[in-house]
């Protein structure tokens, strides 16, 4: 459908449950986006 053709949206979270799964839905949507996660990292 291209609703959101040319908006652009950022998503934290992107990685699992509900944030990958808006990062999926607006990718269908044709919305460019950023996406990113949190890595914990033990030193």
């Amino acid at each position: 459908m291209n609703r959101l053709q040319g908006k652009y949206v950022l998503i934290t979270g992107a990685s699992q449950g509900l944030g990958r799964q808006l990062a999926i839905t607006f990718a269908r949507e044709a919305a460019a986006g950023l996406r990113s996660r949190r890595v914990v990292l033990s030193v």
